[in-house]
């Protein structure tokens, strides 16, 4: 096998190594496959006046570069303005930010990059699709979720740069069918979308039956309690108030029932409103964002996962559940019904539908021997299709596709 060069661009990108995601995740295993990879991830200009709040002080803060487990990063400043509003434009300022980035050309030069791939249509993707016309390097897109789902309909312009990003880009990858099919409403391809899932380590998201009764420990659930997690942003568009509501026409009914959020968004007030409402503090818990390497042992000491979300690409999270060995509760949205089977692996339910929700919960409660059966059915599925090496073995033939058509 050739080895090949690859230069990513994601905004996303962790800026430390305890932020490590699936993007850093599926680059640690395109180097198993032969592939140097070098990452530039552009960040909010933010000088030191204009730290209001928590989110601009880490983008000043942000170093200028790092290594992560062998992955050299740059992190170029670019000019991004707060808001729906100027989302469209914001990959047009990206790319004049690391065209100009003064280590830029030499990158090019020193690198010498076979294949240019950004993460999400916009505004990394235009970005890259304008760094394709200006060095002539093979540009591909991952599509996540948002990028399609969401931020087209900001403004017609967005929706305009990300007609653009699908119809010139050399490739496209998505990590759901579903998320291929609305690319595709968008505008046509230059090629046939290809799918490419995320994965999971096996051997970190396993259940961790050693700190199960220890974090259960920590918000005083007792053995024989029920515990529902989401993980997640606490936001409504993730259905973390349809959750709650379906839990309060619950917990007066199954007194072993408890509540799980692990997380953080701009719903938290209003569900920690409810929660205080309703005098059910003893029962619901919500403990903020916690590290990557901790999902697993919150995972662990959990009994159902639930994520009744309003839209998604195909979530992470579902599948180191499943991993996991939890049963899964889940909308049919997106990409999630290509991984939760219904009726084997997990149960799924209508976005909104709090009535189906509720009952689906009450189902689950009551019935320990088919959550040991999903559970085990849901780690089979994840060990045969949704695994770190499968995903970079499938990227690196894309790449392989599009240096074959040049």
């Amino acid at each position: 096998m050739k080895e090949i060069r690859v230069l990513v661009i994601s905004h996303m990108y962790p800026k430390k190594p305890l932020d490590v995601n699936v993007i850093h995740q599926q680059l640690k295993q395109l180097l198993r496959e032969k592939c140097q990879v070098r990452v530039l991830s552009p960040v909010p200009y933010a000088p030191r006046i204009f730290w209001t709040n928590a989110r601009r002080k880490a983008y000043g803060q942000v170093s200028r570069s790092n290594l992560i487990d062998g992955i050299p990063i740059e992190f170029p400043r670019y000019i991004r303005a707060p808001g729906s509003w100027f989302h469209g434009i914001s990959g047009y300022t990206m790319y004049k930010s690391v065209s100009r980035f003064g280590k830029f050309d030499s990158i090019i030069k020193e690198f010498n990059p076979d294949i240019l791939h950004t993460y999400a249509a916009t505004p990394d993707g235009y970005a890259g699709l304008m760094l394709k016309k200006k060095y002539r390097i093979p540009f591909v897109c991952s599509l996540l979720g948002s990028d399609i789902n969401v931020y087209p309909d900001y403004r017609p312009f967005g929706r305009k740069v990300t007609r653009q990003v699908i119809s010139g880009a050399d490739q496209l990858v998505a990590v759901s069918h579903a998320l291929k099919t609305a690319a595709k409403a968008i505008t046509q391809p230059k090629h046939a979308i290809q799918i490419v899932y995320m994965g999971v380590d096996l051997d970190n998201f396993r259940d961790r039956e050693e700190v199960r009764t220890q974090f259960r420990a920590k918000l005083g659930i007792l053995p024989k309690e029920v515990v529902l997690l989401f993980v997640g942003g606490l936001l409504k568009a993730k259905g973390v108030l349809d959750l709650i509501d379906a839990f309060t026409q619950l917990y007066n009914h199954y007194r072993n029932l408890r509540l799980v959020f692990v997380g953080d968004g701009s719903a938290r007030g209003e569900l920690r409103r409810r929660i205080s409402e309703l005098h059910i503090e003893d029962k619901v818990h919500i403990v903020g964002e916690k590290p990557h390497e901790e999902i697993p042992c919150w995972l662990s000491a959990s009994d159902i996962f639930v994520l009744p979300s309003h839209r998604e690409g195909l979530p992470n999270v579902v599948l180191e559940a499943m991993s996991c060995r939890r049963p899964v509760i889940a909308t049919r949205v997106g990409g999630i019904p290509e991984a939760v089977e219904d009726g084997v692996n997990g149960i799924l339910v209508d976005k909104g539908d709090v009535v189906s929700l509720a009952k689906t919960i009450a189902y689950l409660t009551k019935d320990e021997l088919t959550r040991r059966i999903m559970g085990r059915k849901g780690r089979q599925i994840v060990s045969e299709r949704f695994t770190w090496k499968k995903s970079g073995q499938t990227l690196r033939e894309v790449y392989d596709k599009v240096l074959s058509n040049i």
